[in-house]
């Protein structure tokens, strides 16, 4: 995974630090910044989706549901981007039966989130 970046004061840019964290995952000799990856979506600080970020430079975004097995199934394709609650969006890196280990853009720190189905999951492919 990338150095972790932090979504930036007074904006809600969740879905491109989300988005840059997996692209940088699947490709990481890509030269690209969050502010590039906004201005290149043409989205602002006022919210956006990371599948619009991802449509630009892969071949192909899934947005989907998952339970607890199916994130595991998906995680071993690399990160994959789970709202863990209404309107924010991080970067799910692994899953067990007993949580959810993701990186949250608020504070730029891990965490353990004990959910077990998640109604907003997205990833390239």
């Amino acid at each position: 995974m990338p150095k972790a970046q932090k979504q930036f004061t007074n904006c809600n840019n969740c879905y491109a630090v989300v988005a840059y964290d997996i692209l940088k995952w699947h490709k990481p000799k890509m030269n690209v910044t969050i502010e590039s990856l906004m201005d290149d979506s043409r989205q602002s600080c006022a919210g956006g989706t990371a599948k619009k970020i991802w449509d630009l430079y892969m071949s192909k975004t899934i947005v989907t549901t998952a339970n607890i097995p199916k994130l595991i199934r998906l995680l071993k394709k690399g990160p994959v981007g789970v709202a863990i609650e209404r309107g924010h969006l991080v970067t799910a890196m692994s899953a067990s039966k007993h949580g959810v280990l993701v990186r949250d853009p608020r504070d730029a720190k891990e965490k353990v989130v004990d959910k077990t189905f998640f109604q907003y999951v997205t990833y390239p492919v």
